[in-house]
């Protein structure tokens, strides 16, 4: 072929192409124009080969709510050895283990603390039991008849009770040190025993205390206390009522719940919505998104459509793109009744059976 008669082809394709594109422009004007100017809807290029459809469909709809729940925190105690090289005696507890407050967890060897102890509470009850005799002993000679005494032996006995006096004070401040010594020894034996702050789950045992060594400056073992509760805000979508149990659900496990509690704001209209487990003996639970569905009533013999179908115009009305022979393109305007489980229940502008474009 000739370099003419192949520019000639190009010019004629490329001519064609053109008068496509004003034809496509004039259908879109002659569209634009149905609508008043206040109506204009605002329109996008499609640009796929292929339109994606869907029917209208006409039916019933079983609409459901999910409501997302959000776990309360729990408080945390960690406990570690307060004493100077210890050694462990017992271990009590182990991870999931649920204990109540003032539970021994572990205890550490105390026989030398022990010992001191005992030590000085048996001198603290000697000291108490000298000092008690000793007071009996004063009582008796204050009680006695100072008619059938002469002034010497009146004088000796006011310095018997001064002297017995002086011994009490002596034998008193005695038992006060003592006490205060008990005192210091009954806290460096409390050390040996880690107690439970309040009741609730072990989460974490340290490794080395497992195996028999007990690690210096850390944390040797996690309870976690406190009501384990589960909480979700609520508008109009759902009216819950107290003791109404549902099932969560979460993406390892299933557990009935019930509502334990509600609280609205009055000043934002929203519920807070409480819920806890049916069975009392789960005690703790951590790191689960649970999620509870409800079935709400049925919308019987409706038109509906995939929400996704249906666009806002500039002037706020919906509308939908219909599809006739797989690509022109029609804008109506509809109206919508409400938005169902991601469906729009059509009220008018749709025919059962249309081919509408999923945007």
């Amino acid at each position: 072929m000739s370099s003419f008669g192949a520019k000639t082809s190009y010019f004629i394709r490329l001519t064609a192409i053109i008068s496509s594109l004003v034809l496509l422009l004039c259908s879109f004007a002659c569209a634009k124009d149905d609508f008043k100017e206040e109506d204009i809807i605002q329109k996008e290029l499609y640009e796929k080969a292929v339109i994606e459809t869907v029917s209208v469909q006409k039916g019933d709809i079983k609409p459901q709510v999910t409501f997302s729940l959000t776990q309360t925190p729990y408080e945390q105690y960690n406990y570690e050895t307060n004493i100077k090289d210890p050694e462990l005696d017992t271990l009590y507890v182990s991870t999931g283990d649920y204990v109540e407050a003032g539970s021994v967890l572990v205890s550490f060897k105390s026989e030398k603390i022990s010992k001191d102890y005992n030590d000085t509470k048996k001198k603290l009850e000697q000291d108490e039991l000298l000092l008690s005799h000793t007071q009996k002993i004063k009582g008796i000679v204050e009680a006695t008849d100072r008619s059938k005494l002469n002034s010497d032996e009146i004088k000796r006995l006011d310095k018997k009770i001064k002297e017995y006096e002086d011994t009490i004070l002596l034998i008193e401040e005695d038992v006060r040190l003592k006490k205060a010594e008990l005192s210091e020894k009954q806290t460096e034996l409390d050390k040996c025993y880690i107690k439970a702050k309040d009741s609730g789950t072990i989460t974490y045992v340290n490794k080395m205390l497992q195996n028999g060594q007990v690690p210096a400056n850390i944390d040797i073992i996690t309870q976690s206390c406190g009501e384990m509760l589960f909480f979700t805000e609520v508008n109009d979508e759902y009216t819950f009522k107290l003791d109404e149990e549902f099932l969560g659900k979460s993406a390892t496990m299933e557990m009935n719940l019930k509502v334990s509690e509600i609280n609205k704001d009055e000043e934002s209209g929203v519920t807070t919505v409480y819920f806890k487990p049916v069975n009392t003996d789960i005690t703790y639970i951590e790191n689960e998104r649970f999620t509870i569905t409800i079935e709400k009533e049925s919308i019987n013999d409706v038109l509906y459509i995939d929400e996704a179908c249906v666009l806002t115009a500039q002037n706020g009305r919906y509308y939908v793109v219909l599809v006739k022979d797989g690509m022109y393109k029609e804008a109506r305007y509809i109206e919508v009744e409400g938005f169902v489980d991601k469906k729009a229940v059509i009220k008018s502008g749709l025919e059962y059976g249309e081919e509408v474009a999923l945007r």
